[in-house]
């Protein structure tokens, strides 16, 4: 009894088998031989698995007059009347014509179903594909089919033969297989340069030209006055700073100047190192840097006073009002600053930032130039040089505090406008 039911299955499923047309696959267009061959198979494979046709014997000898007669066409075109007459010759009821086309730098499928009895065009269907990898005839294969028919199952594509590249162009070969286990279809894959997870670049350059503040408070004893004097000042800088933007290390020229306390200004130029660092990515930074720094400081000191200390008698035989006046005397300073300061990022192209300060200093004595009675000089020249007894130095044993809280340096703060 089961062998009679297996039997009956086995005729029925024949039955079911022959009902379905014959068709043959001529793939054509292709610089490369395999690459026709390839998309013959493949074409093939998803006809056959879509449910509507079935494959013919014989298609060797079919192909190959049909690529016969193509050569023979100076169009290189295959007509209808040629394919109807071979496809009764071989029993083929319907061949399936691919075409590849490069166009705008990809490659355009197209194919058509032709009846051969009628030599009628049944399907038509296309699909672009780069043709890089075997998968894109797979993908190309399958979207031509779901076109035509709305189905098409997927082939494993390890289970498909490779097609072996022939000595000289013959005749296409179309190659035939029974249906094959389907896979997920296959998916291009995707570039990261359009992917919304990719970062993108930081929205500051650290490099910029600021304008800076600071507010210096010192402490001095002024022997000839005998008492403690503190000046408070302020002063400007200008200056900018070029950060490479990886590393964050960087250098910065700055210029300024300003007043200590109401009698004494100074002249501040400078170079600084600097390295950045990010506490709060793009929106927080904390700059450190270590600053040279030439900053010369002017003041007046009284005639009289000078007549005390100058070793010139012929000083005296200044008049009265001239003595009673006061003249310039300056020294030089160079500093090196460590500083540290915290950035806050506004807008697309601003910060602001304050920080500490701290300088040690290193001084000359104070000093000015006189020319004295009935001397000649050369052109050009102010005068001969004076030094000022340490007495007469009017921040004698300075030290520079914050405010009045007497801890050494001092506060700046500043803007900053980056650039790319």
């Amino acid at each position: 009894m089961n062998k009679t039911i297996i039997i009956l299955l086995s005729l029925f499923t024949l039955a079911v088998a022959q009902s379905k047309p014959k068709i043959a696959v001529y793939a054509t267009g292709a610089e490369e031989q395999g690459t026709n061959k390839a998309l013959e198979t493949y074409m093939l494979t998803a006809l056959v698995n879509s449910g509507q046709y079935q494959t013919v014997e014989r298609s060797e000898e079919f192909l190959a007059q049909l690529a016969a007669e193509r050569s023979k066409q100076h169009s290189g075109a295959i007509e209808n009347e040629q394919i109807k007459k071979l496809g009764k010759q071989f029993g083929v009821d319907f061949i399936c014509i691919a075409d590849i086309t490069p166009a705008l730098g990809s490659n355009m499928v197209s194919v058509r179903i032709v009846d051969v009895e009628t030599a009628e065009v049944v399907a038509m269907g296309y699909a672009d594909s780069p043709l890089k990898v075997l998968p894109d005839l797979t993908d190309a294969s399958l979207r031509i089919v779901e076109m035509m028919f709305g189905m098409a199952e997927q082939p494993m594509q390890e289970d498909i033969p490779e097609p072996e590249p022939e000595p000289e162009p013959v005749s296409p070969e179309l190659v035939f297989s029974e249906p094959i286990k389907p896979e997920p279809k296959y998916e291009p894959q995707k570039s990261v340069y359009n992917s919304p997870t990719t970062k993108e670049t930081k929205r500051f350059d650290p490099s910029s030209i600021y304008i800076s503040f600071y507010k210096p408070s010192v402490r001095s004893f002024y022997d000839y006055k005998g008492k403690e004097v503190r000046r408070n000042g302020l002063s400007t800088m200008i200056g900018f700073e070029a950060i490479e933007n990886t590393s964050l290390f960087g250098i910065g020229l700055f210029i300024g100047g300003g007043k200590l306390g109401s009698d004494i200004g100074e002249f501040i130029l400078g170079v600084d190192l600097k390295k950045v660092f990010w506490f709060l990515e793009e929106w927080i930074a904390i700059p450190v840097s270590l600053g040279f720094a030439w900053r010369p400081q002017f003041t007046d000191i009284e005639n009289s006073f000078v007549a005390t200390f100058i070793d010139e008698p012929k000083f005296l035989q200044e008049s009265e009002n001239y003595l009673n006046k006061k003249r310039t005397m300056s020294r030089n300073n160079f500093d090196i600053i460590p500083a540290i300061d915290l950035q806050l990022f506004i807008g697309g192209n601003f910060s602001l930032y304050g920080g500490y300060m701290y300088r040690i200093i290193y001084s000359d004595d104070w000093s000015f130039t006189y020319k004295i009675l009935g001397k000649n000089y050369e052109k050009g020249k102010p005068g001969d040089h004076f030094d000022v007894p340490e007495e007469f130095n009017p921040l004698k044993n300075s030290k520079e505090t914050v405010f009045k809280l007497k801890k050494p340096g001092t506060l700046r703060f500043g803007v900053k406008f980056h650039f790319n």
